[in-house]
């Protein structure tokens, strides 16, 4: 099947040694989660209004069609796909698509 990169945000609670946040990080294995282990940023979110728990983001590939079973997890908050990142266009680049914009409408 086919892999698919990711961004999972998981919330864990606020207390948790470096230890157990490896241990709930461990479970996603089990679903086919392949983590990148240069990649964990804890965030904040609108939603922490329990000061018990925090939220990390994880990024690894999964294989495509396991997004909905690593959501029903209970510490899991979402799962995205991870698009690829693209160069912004250069000033030329911008100028030209202007051009052709204004000329032919495209």
């Amino acid at each position: 099947m086919t892999q698919r990169r990711v961004m999972i945000e998981m919330q864990v609670p606020h207390q948790a040694s470096e230890q157990r946040l490896q241990e709930l990080i461990d479970r996603l294995a089990r679903y086919g989660f392949d983590r990148d282990p240069d990649y964990l940023v804890p965030i904040s979110s609108p939603q922490e209004k329990d000061r018990r728990y925090r939220n990390v983001l994880l990024r690894g590939r999964i294989e495509a069609g396991k997004e909905e079973a690593l959501e029903s997890l209970s510490d899991v908050v979402r799962v995205w796909i991870d698009g690829p990142i693209v160069p912004l266009a250069t000033s030329e680049e911008n100028e030209k698509a202007q051009k052709n914009h204004f000329l032919f409408g495209f």
